[in-house]
């Protein structure tokens, strides 16, 4: 049968997971306020504006590339810079192996870019996209059959 922690055993593991968090909101903040951040994170934004990735550049005109690519860019870095400051401050305490915490954040942040890219795509081609076009993830859809 388990023991019963005592209180001061409760609040000790308490105020470590609290500093941690307390620890990676720090980092986040320094991260976010950082000039160079922002200045990889727009230069980033311009290469794939201009270079139009994954259909963008036969589908948009400049402008709504650039649209797309900051909307989905800046979502998508914030997001995942801040799940992996979480999970690194938070994996100090565990002391798990390094994959464990990139696991676990590429897990919890796919989800959110992913619908954010299909909702941009939405709004950007003004319809959803059929089923065999795959127009929302182009380099996962299945091949064509072969005709005869």
């Amino acid at each position: 049968m388990p023991e019963d922690k005592t209180p001061l055993e409760t609040a000790s593991e308490s105020s470590v997971t609290h500093s941690a968090l307390r620890h990676a909101l720090r980092e986040i903040r320094a991260l976010f306020s950082r000039r160079s951040f922002w200045t990889i994170l727009a230069g980033g934004i311009v290469v794939v504006t201009l270079s139009g990735p994954f259909y963008t550049l036969e589908r948009f005109a400049l402008f709504d590339r650039l649209v797309f690519w900051s909307l989905t860019g800046i979502f998508a870095t914030l997001l995942m810079a801040s799940l992996s400051t979480l999970s690194n401050a938070l994996n100090q305490r565990w002391g798990l192996p390094w994959f464990v915490p990139a696991l676990i954040t590429a897990s919890l942040g796919i989800l959110p870019v992913m619908s954010l890219v299909y909702l941009a795509n939405l709004v950007t081609s003004g319809a959803l996209p059929r089923a065999d076009s795959g127009a929302c993830f182009p380099l996962f859809r299945s091949p064509s059959s072969p005709s005869i």
